[in-house]
C-alpha cells in the first residue's frame, strides 16, 4: 500500500472514489477542498491510499494555523463531514498515521477528523462527541411533505403561509443578499462571519448550488444556500432577520425547499450537524429528524488535548457579548479575518 499526497493530476481518480464510497460527501470531494483552499490562508495536505495502482481511501486535509496554539490539522475546514473513507482498516490505519506524521513534523496540536461514522483502526484516537446530524427520507410526491411533518412543526408552516402570506423561490443573483442575512444571523449568535468570498467561491466550485430566498410583502426575511449532492438536498448556510422571527419563517423555508428537493427528484434531506442542546438541534427533532451521533475523532500530539472551541466555552462568552453589539458593518469587515481560527 502507498499513501501519497493529492496533486492537482489525481483529482478525477479522488472525485470518482468520492462518488462510489458510502460515505463520501460533499465535503470530501476536490471542488470543497478547492474552495476552501481559495478562502482561506491554509495549507492544503490532503493524502490518499492505493494499493495495485488503485485508490483505498482518502482523507482531505489542511494545516490551520494559530496565532495561539502550535496549530491543527483539520477534516475538513468548513464541513460538517471529514475524515477518512476507506476500504478497509488497514487502509484507514495508514491514512490516520500519515496524518499524525505530518501533524509531528509540523509541530501541530492535533489532527481532527470530522468522521460520520466510527473508526477502528490501530492508531491511538480520542473519541469527541457532542454533535448529531440530521437526515430523512425526501417524499417522490411533493405535497406529501407538509404532511409529513411532526404536528406543531406542520401547524407553523401552515400560519406562516396563512397569516403572513410568505413567499419562496430560488434567486439566482440573490448571493450578496443572502450574506447581509447570513451576517445578521451570525451577529444575533455572536459568531464571526464567513467572507463572502467563500460563498462566492462555492457557489462556482459546486454549480449543483442555489439560493433559496423568503420574502414578505416583497422584503427578503431570511434566505438558505443549499448544495446537492448523490442524492441528497444539503441546506448547508442560512440567514434571517430576527425581526421576522413571529412568521415562523425557518418552518416555511425548509418545507419549501424539502417540496423543491422532491420536486428535483432527490430521496433526501440533510439537515446537517448541531450540538445536543441548542436551539438548532431542538427545531430539527420538532421538523421530524432523528438525531445520528456523529463520531468525531482525534489524534493528539505530544501534551495536546482535546480542544473547545464551541461557543459554549466560557472564554468566548464575553467576545460573544461584545460581537452582538456591533455594528453590521463591524461583523462583515472582522469576521472573516477570525473565522480562519474556528475551521
Amino acid at each position: 500500500m502507498r499513501v501519497a499526497m493529492l496533486q492537482p493530476e489525481h483529482s478525477q481518480r479522488w472525485d470518482a472514489y468520492v462518488d462510489r464510497h458510502p460515505s463520501g460527501s460533499i465535503f470530501h470531494t476536490t471542488a470543497w477542498q478547492r474552495a476552501v483552499d481559495a478562502s482561506f490562508p491554509y495549507r492544503w495536505c490532503s493524502i490518499y491510499a492505493e494499493r495495485g495502482g488503485e485508490v483505498t481511501g482518502i482523507l482531505p486535509l489542511f494545516h490551520v494555523d494559530n496565532p495561539f496554539a502550535k496549530g491543527s490539522f483539520v477534516s475538513v475546514p468548513m464541513g460538517v463531514y471529514g475524515g477518512v473513507c476507506a476500504d478497509d482498516e488497514a487502509t484507514a490505519s495508514a491514512l490516520v498515521r500519515r496524518a499524525g506524521e505530518l501533524a509531528a513534523e509540523h509541530e501541530a496540536d492535533y489532527v481532527e477528523l470530522r468522521q460520520t461514522e466510527r473508526l477502528h483502526v490501530d492508531v491511538p484516537i480520542v473519541p469527541a462527541g457532542a454533535y448529531a446530524t440530521f437526515k430523512k427520507a425526501l417524499p417522490a410526491d411533493p405535497v406529501e411533505n407538509l404532511a409529513a411533518l411532526p404536528r406543531k412543526a406542520r401547524a407553523a408552516a401552515r400560519k406562516a403561509m396563512r397569516d403572513f402570506q410568505l413567499e419562496a423561490r430560488h434567486e439566482s443573483d440573490a448571493l450578496d443578499l443572502f450574506f447581509h442575512l447570513f451576517a445578521l444571523n451570525k451577529r444575533h449568535l455572536g459568531s464571526p462571519v464567513y467572507p463572502l468570498h467563500f460563498f462566492r467561491n462555492l457557489m462556482r466550485e459546486l454549480p449543483a448550488s442555489d439560493i433559496l430566498v423568503v420574502r414578505h410583502a416583497g422584503e427578503p426575511v431570511a434566505g438558505v444556500m443549499s448544495f446537492y449532492f448523490k442524492d441528497t438536498v444539503i441546506p448547508y448556510y442560512s440567514g434571517a432577520d430576527q425581526s421576522a422571527e413571529r412568521m415562523q419563517i425557518n418552518n416555511f423555508m425548509y418545507l419549501r425547499l424539502m417540496e423543491e428537493g422532491s420536486r428535483r427528484g432527490f430521496g433526501r434531506f440533510d439537515f446537517g450537524r448541531s450540538r445536543e442542546g441548542t436551539g438548532a438541534y431542538k427545531f430539527k427533532k420538532n421538523q421530524g429528524f432523528e438525531p445520528e451521533t456523529l463520531h468525531y475523532a482525534y489524534v493528539l500530539g505530544d501534551g495536546a488535548r482535546v480542544p473547545d472551541l464551541t461557543p459554549d466555552n466560557p472564554k468566548f462568552s464575553i467576545a460573544q457579548a461584545v460581537w452582538k453589539r456591533l455594528p453590521l458593518f463591524v461583523v462583515k469587515r472582522v469576521g472573516p479575518y477570525l473565522i480562519r481560527y474556528f475551521p
